[in-house]
């Protein structure tokens, strides 16, 4: 949680601040047509990706329904629980196939159906 706070910060609202900071402090030569402050109208390139991208995660459905708006700061989470899930699972998986050598051979035979169901 901790480190999704520092990137939502950092992100969201250092990132754009330090990037016009440095424009507009060491820049050397302002050009006639820039004078009407650009840089305060229009944020950075890569604040609009990020926001751009986040809104795109929160909702993913095809007609961009509101009711199926997930919060960023719960989606985080819910991401690494579920990787860590389907991790988990895909080693139980591969764990199984593998000890399949270690079985004995009496474990491969075919069982008996007649005498627990008798009309077999």
């Amino acid at each position: 949680m901790t480190l999704y706070w520092l990137i939502d910060i950092y992100a969201f609202e250092l990132h754009p601040v330090l990037c016009r900071c440095w424009t507009t402090c060491f820049r050397r030569h302002k050009l006639a047509s820039d004078s009407d402050t650009a840089d305060e109208k229009h944020p950075s390139t890569l604040h609009v990706k990020a926001h751009a991208v986040a809104e795109k995660i929160r909702n993913n459905s095809p007609h961009k329904d509101t009711d199926l708006y997930t919060p960023l700061k719960s989606l985080m989470p819910i991401t690494f629980v579920a990787a860590v899930y389907c991790l988990a699972r895909g080693y139980v998986v591969i764990d199984d196939l593998v000890n399949l050598r270690l079985l004995p051979a009496s474990a491969y035979e075919s069982v008996r159906w007649s005498p627990f169901i008798p009309h077999l």
